[in-house]
């Protein structure tokens, strides 16, 4: 093998080794069974990506493998990822993200929670989530515009 051969098959696998290292820091939790659509795979990231939509996408490729259908749901405390199917508010509360890949979408869709956003225009334009439970950063803002008391 040439020397040239030998440093492009090193710059690969490090290349790759570093795409790997990159998602590498996430945990899949465990998978339950929802009966209304199968398994649903429950993931852990670090909080500091809970804002990269790249992350999340790379994360589900690579939990999601090559099912066509498949349900990834995320969150950054492994203390509220929830034991079955049967969500506490609490826990979808703290949920950052949900992924959904089936073969009838022209594409897999991923939502992030409306709380990381700081504006609701800014939420609904990228088509947030509204998980039941969350707090909403400008939600605070609109409840004491509309006159109500606010905890």
């Amino acid at each position: 093998m040439s020397i040239v051969r030998l440093f492009a098959f090193a710059l690969a696998a490090s290349a790759g080794a570093s795409l790997a290292q990159g998602v590498a820091d996430w945990q899949l939790v465990r998978t339950v069974r929802s009966p209304s659509s199968g398994p649903v795979d429950l993931v852990v990231i670090p909080e500091l990506k809970q804002k990269d939509s790249e992350y999340y996408l790379q994360v589900a490729n690579v939990v999601c493998g090559a099912r066509e259908f498949c349900m990834v749901q995320f969150w950054t405390d492994p203390a509220r990822v929830p034991e079955t199917a049967s969500i506490p508010i609490a826990d979808l509360a703290a949920m950052t993200a949900a992924y959904e890949r089936h073969p009838s979408y022209k594409q897999p869709i991923l939502r992030l929670s409306c709380r990381l956003y700081p504006t609701r225009e800014i939420g609904e334009l990228m088509r947030c989530a509204y998980f039941p439970g969350s707090k909403l950063p400008w939600q605070a803002g609109e409840d004491s515009a509309r006159g109500l008391q606010v905890e």
